[in-house]
């Protein structure tokens, strides 16, 4: 890896050694269903099938997409999410507490979010700020269906979100979108975001 491609994750929070990140990726990718989709639709499908798809207007194709790869995109954002999470020690030392409170959180409370990679917790940064928790998102977290996969639940707290609009300070005719992990951040109550995420 160069320095350019260091220097760029380091400004990017990722301070993870290349050959960790690379294994990261690896460990991600093969976690995936390999069945997501194929790059060869034809190899799956029987002559007949595939003649039929084909008269019925679909393009069989084999696609190659890019940077554009929804899998590749899921497996670098997993990645990234991983390369800057903590452990529970390191967490429980950013919050002031044992590591057996952050483990109660994890897995008790779900006031904490965690991703368990074979008996260990990683812990993903969105949730914080600093060294401190994002106001309210304790309770959104709990609220959040435990089916979501980590780059569901990643994207969902930094996409804005329509419910979530207030009106521009100083300028009340024009309104402003917020992701819930911005709508937290800012201090407003969380009831609003708990309600939105009881909904997935």
């Amino acid at each position: 890896m160069n320095r350019q491609t260091l220097a760029f994750l380091h400004a990017h929070g990722i301070t993870t050694k290349p050959k960790s990140l690379e294994k990261m990726l690896v460990d991600v990718i093969e976690q995936l269903p390999s069945v997501a989709y194929f790059r060869n639709p034809e190899h799956e499908l029987s002559k007949a099938e595939a003649a039929e798809l084909e008269d019925g207007g679909f393009d069989l194709t084999p696609k190659n997409h890019g940077r554009k790869d929804p899998i590749g995109r899921y497996a670098a954002l997993y990645a990234g999410m991983l390369s800057k999470s903590k452990s529970v020690k390191e967490t429980a030392k950013m919050l002031g507490v044992n590591p057996s409170r952050v483990r109660q959180r994890l897995v008790h409370e779900r006031s904490l979010y965690g991703i368990k990679r074979g008996s260990e917790w990683r812990i993903p940064m969105f949730q914080f700020n600093g060294r401190k928790l994002v106001p309210g998102i304790g309770k959104v977290l709990a609220a959040l269906p435990s089916s979501l996969s980590p780059v569901s639940v990643l994207s969902w707290f930094m996409v804005p979100n329509p419910d979530l609009e207030a009106p521009e300070e100083g300028n009340s005719r024009r309104t402003l979108r917020f992701s819930p992990h911005d709508w937290l951040l800012i201090g407003n109550p969380p009831e609003k975001v708990v309600k939105l995420a009881e909904a997935l």
